[in-house]
């Protein structure tokens, strides 16, 4: 197994990993450890189907089920397919009665210890946080964007080319994530994702 870092502050490429069976507990170890240095890791060239591709995800922790899509992979609810028909992501701007009945609004925590490097990483970003407890309206929007503004600095982003085969694994405590849609509606763009729950904690 080999790591390449990537020449910004996220990413790193994994080769000489056949996800289509288990890694070792050593190399499951380092992979772990790279997720929680790098934030994005890329295993480029697999070939696993959808039935172990889920498995890939239990290696991480357990999957979590997204009820809100109804694009599932037949047999398997907790693997969502994403295609140029459907766009993923939360409604932005005022949310509707039902919307807010079904997600109602939560506090969390601003900073959180990452359960891998136990370093403290800001758990705030423009998809959903909306007030900071304790603070006025204008005071609350000016420290809003300010972190936004810090998060989104262009040494921070990591951009990522797909290529076919490629697994791409996130971590959703230390990072953000946006699709961009950069291709036409006639461009194939065909996924599958899970989700997984922060089950793993680091050495």
């Amino acid at each position: 197994m080999r790591i390449y870092p990537g020449a910004g502050t996220l990413g790193a490429r994994i080769e000489d990993v056949d996800l289509a069976r288990n890694p070792s507990d050593e190399h499951l170890a380092k992979i772990l450890a790279a997720l929680g240095e790098y934030g994005v890791l890329c295993f480029p060239g697999q070939s696993v189907d959808t039935e172990r591709f889920a498995e890939v995800g239990r290696l991480f922790g357990d999957l979590a089920v997204n009820i809100a899509n109804q694009f599932h992979e037949p047999g398997f609810p907790e693997v969502m397919i994403l295609s140029n028909r459907v766009v993923d992501g939360y409604p932005i701007g005022p949310m509707t009665a039902e919307q807010k009945a079904i997600k109602p609004p939560v506090s969390q925590p601003i900073f959180r210890t990452h359960p891998i490097t136990g370093r403290t990483v800001l758990y705030c970003n423009p998809g959903y946080a909306v007030r900071i407890d304790g603070l006025e309206e204008p005071d609350s929007e000016d420290v809003l964007a300010y972190l936004f503004a810090h998060q989104t600095r262009d040494e921070f982003l990591h951009a990522h080319s797909w290529s076919v085969g490629d697994i791409l694994i996130w971590d959703n405590i230390g990072t953000i994530h946006r699709a961009i849609a950069d291709y036409a509606p006639d461009e194939h763009r065909y996924m599958r994702r899970v989700q997984v729950q922060a089950a793993k904690a680091g050495p």
